[in-house]
């Protein structure tokens, strides 16, 4: 299934933004390079973008500008966060992650922190799987083993193919096109940059710095 793409100039029109906005705001890494897709068409080379999270990125930006510089919202999206540490129990208290979740992830690392955001980011990963409830309890800790396993997951989507019952995790780089038989279906593709981003927000607004649920 291949991701809906959208031309600039489409993008443009629907947003309301201008070119330079558009290009300032890549400069500034609100908007990932990778998703700048240049492709020879009967007209010409074009400029795609996938329709769903550039849309969704735009609206996040034209949201946040008003009370933020641009340099505090690419330091939101940045897939890249700063030192936080926080045990399983703080975790929980800061709402990253239910108990339950956080009790899993512990048996799965066999560590219950503290934990970097890397770690921090694969709990919060595995309590949205299981909140959900798109996958069983057994595909998302492989999920979440899967990212422990990456060393740079940014940039990569998590997909889930399934076959006669039977599960299979991929990270691919975003919107990347695949083909599969028949009997295959894909049950998951999750943006892992964009889930990044949301925990990058929810660690700035819950106060979750580098001292909060470390234990004494």
């Amino acid at each position: 299934m291949e991701e809906q793409l959208i031309t600039k100039k489409e993008l443009l029109q629907i947003t309301g933004i201008s070119y330079g906005s558009l290009y300032r705001w890549k400069r500034k890494k609100l908007i990932p390079d990778e998703w700048f897709i240049h492709r020879a068409t009967y007209t010409g080379q074009e400029t795609f973008f996938p329709k769903e999270k550039i849309l969704e990125r735009i609206e996040k930006i034209k949201n946040l500008k008003d009370g933020m510089s641009l340099d505090d919202i690419a330091e939101t999206f940045s897939p890249v966060a700063r030192k936080v540490e926080a045990t399983a129990e703080g975790a929980v208290a800061q709402g990253i992650a239910p108990a339950a979740a956080a009790e899993l992830y512990r048996q799965v690392t066999n560590s219950g922190g503290p934990y970097d955001f890397g770690a921090l980011f694969g709990l919060y990963l595995l309590g949205r799987l299981l909140q959900e409830g798109t996958v069983i309890r057994d595909e998302a800790v492989e999920a979440v083993k899967l990212l422990l396993a990456t060393e740079n997951p940014a940039g990569k989507e998590l997909l889930l193919l399934r076959k006669m019952g039977v599960g299979i995790f991929l990270l691919a780089p975003e919107g990347t096109a695949f083909a599969a038989d028949g009997d295959t279906n894909l049950v998951l593709r999750l943006p892992l940059s964009q889930w990044m981003a949301q925990l990058k927000e929810k660690l700035g607004t819950t106060g979750l710095d580098e001292e909060a649920g470390t234990e004494e």
